[in-house]
């Protein structure tokens, strides 16, 4: 018989598993963008950048669920991240950005819906929404990288989940639906 401590134990687990990997995110794309501007790839630069903030923000809201759940969070250590080309790091984020979204991070959520801890689940649906942008403004760098590209670049993160937009001209953070005016410009 599955018990209520079971899910509890499980939610933890998955949470602190989604919390390691928002981190080796943040650490590898904050090399992939000291890597890209050395190669003079301005844009993706940025936007390495960009979504290396938005992972710490994962990070920090599910350092917020663990906490909710009476718990100290316990994150893997971070490995040295791997650095190859712009192009390559492009297509290994895109690929690990589409593995949370269509696998980690549905999986993550089934357990804490089974858990019914409204904090935690929240975080990881917020994660899950902003992961999917994530791989798409990946794929689209990917395919403009060899093209005239701006010199720089400026997008915008939103602090409360960590959806990253090109633009700041919304309304609203179209993941969590918070104040656009909150938008974090990031280059």
């Amino acid at each position: 018989m599955y018990t209520t401590e079971d899910h509890g134990i499980e939610l933890l687990k998955t949470l602190q598993d989604a919390l390691s990997g928002e981190l080796q995110a943040a650490a590898n794309y904050q090399a992939y963008a000291r890597n890209a501007d050395l190669e003079g790839h301005h844009v993706p630069a940025a936007l390495f950048r960009s979504v290396a903030y938005a992972e710490n923000v994962h990070a920090r809201n599910h350092v917020e669920a663990i906490r909710g759940l009476g718990e100290i969070p316990q994150p893997e250590p971070v490995r040295p991240p791997v650095v190859e080309s712009t192009h390559a790091n492009l297509s290994s984020s895109i690929a690990g950005e589409e593995l949370e979204r269509d696998s980690g991070y549905p999986r993550r959520i089934t357990v804490a819906s089974g858990a019914h801890e409204s904090q935690s689940l929240r975080s990881l649906i917020l994660a899950a929404m902003a992961e999917a942008g994530h791989a798409q403004m990946f794929s689209d760098a990917l395919g403009s990288l060899h093209h005239n590209s701006p010199a720089e670049a400026r997008f915008f993160v939103c602090p409360t989940c960590g959806n990253v937009t090109d633009t700041n001209e919304i309304r609203f953070c179209t993941v969590c639906h918070g104040d656009a005016a909150n938008l974090l410009g990031m280059s």
